[in-house]
């Protein structure tokens, strides 16, 4: 005998994809939240600060959702660059079926005791870790091209390194976005722009972003539709 009870409704529902609904990989939170943003109507802009302020999971939680969506194939955002700054981001939902199929690995060559295989699990997770660190390269990359011009030696090499650390440490892309757009319009604004006294990005990474993170939006910063703040 079943011991589900279901209640009736008069409308206002809306119908959710059984494959989403059954899919192993994804937590409860992270079905649910792809449901929501599913269901919105057309013409509907998905802002980050507005999924912030419906939940009661904050501003990791959901963001932790959103990457968890991303990671896993079902959501893809992409970011829109105009003249050098982002402006806006565009999200697309994905099903199991419309994810980019999974490479087949060649059969293990047969184990010696001086190069032992890697188990299953021990070799998946070596891979998700590639996987992140190819991600947030790319993404240090993007932070990188809109750091405030400054005098001296840029160290690209030493600029990711500390990026990628960070993101591994759970620093979400936006804090150091933000964190780096109020250090650029303080720069901009007291004039040091192209000289030696703009820190280091390796410095700022290492030492400084945080101080800058919770400083106060400044009155040349637009908040986008997607709820992140850019200069303007």
């Amino acid at each position: 005998m079943s011991n589900l009870h279901r209640f009736h409704h008069d409308g206002g529902w809306s119908a959710v994809p059984n494959k989403l609904l059954e899919a192993r990989e994804l937590s409860w939170k992270a079905k649910g939240l792809w449901s929501y943003i599913y269901s919105r109507p057309d013409g509907w802009e998905v802002r980050e600060s507005d999924l912030i302020a419906r939940s009661t999971d904050g501003r990791d939680g959901v963001r932790s959702i959103l990457r968890e969506l991303e990671e896993q194939g079902y959501l893809t955002r992409t970011h829109v660059r105009e003249r050098g700054q982002f402006s806006t981001v565009t999200y697309k939902l994905h099903l199991s079926d419309e994810r980019p199929p999974m490479t087949e690995k060649p059969s293990p060559a047969k184990p010696s005791p001086e190069n032992p295989t890697l188990s299953n699990k021990e070799e998946s997770k070596k891979e998700t870790t590639s996987v992140d660190r190819a991600a947030f390269a790319r993404q240090g990359i993007h932070w990188l091209s809109i750091y405030p011009e400054r005098q001296g030696h840029l160290p690209k090499e030493a600029v990711l390194k500390t990026y990628i650390k960070l993101r591994e440490s759970g620093v979400s892309e936006q804090e150091l976005i933000d964190a780096l757009a109020n250090y650029s319009h303080w720069c901009k604004k007291e004039g040091k722009l192209g000289s030696q006294y703009v820190y280091s990005p390796v410095t700022f990474l290492s030492t400084h972003w945080r101080d800058w993170l919770d400083r106060k939006p400044v009155s040349d910063t637009v908040t986008s539709t997607d709820g992140f703040r850019y200069l303007r």
